[in-house]
């Protein structure tokens, strides 16, 4: 496997999956922003349950390094398993954070949103990356 065509495909899928759930949550705003708030759902368990899932997935993206660091070694595709991994970890929580967007009109939901996107975006695979994981 060429390492440089695998490192640009990976840097594309990780824009890709940076940029679905910020689509989702702007077709989500500007579809809620018209709605009156009868036709929105009234639940608090939603935005309890985006939390809490936002949160675990955090903590597990975070907690997936830590199973690479146990191996001698890495090959190139393992990296890019792990790291996909770890970002649609992060990307499931956010695109749940849209539905919950859309169904309850919550607009702090965008804010936890962007905070997942940046997340995301400061998981970008790095050279110095590759190095400290020994990837081969």
């Amino acid at each position: 496997m060429q390492p440089q065509k695998t490192l640009a495909q990976l840097y594309t899928l990780h824009l890709a999956l940076m940029l679905i759930p910020a689509v989702v949550a702007t077709i989500a705003y500007f579809s809620v922003k018209d709605r009156g708030r009868e036709e929105l759902l009234q639940w608090p368990v939603f935005s309890y349950a985006a939390a809490g899932l936002a949160l675990v997935a955090v903590l597990f993206s975070q907690v997936l390094p830590r199973f690479w660091q146990s191996r001698d070694k890495l090959t190139l595709l393992q990296y890019a398993r792990f790291k996909i991994a770890q970002w649609v970890l992060i990307e499931m929580a956010a695109l749940f954070l849209a539905v919950v967007l859309w169904l309850t009109g919550q607009f702090s939901m965008l804010l936890v949103i962007a905070v997942l996107i940046a997340l995301m975006a400061f998981l970008r695979p790095s050279r110095e990356e590759l190095s400290y994981y020994k990837v081969e």
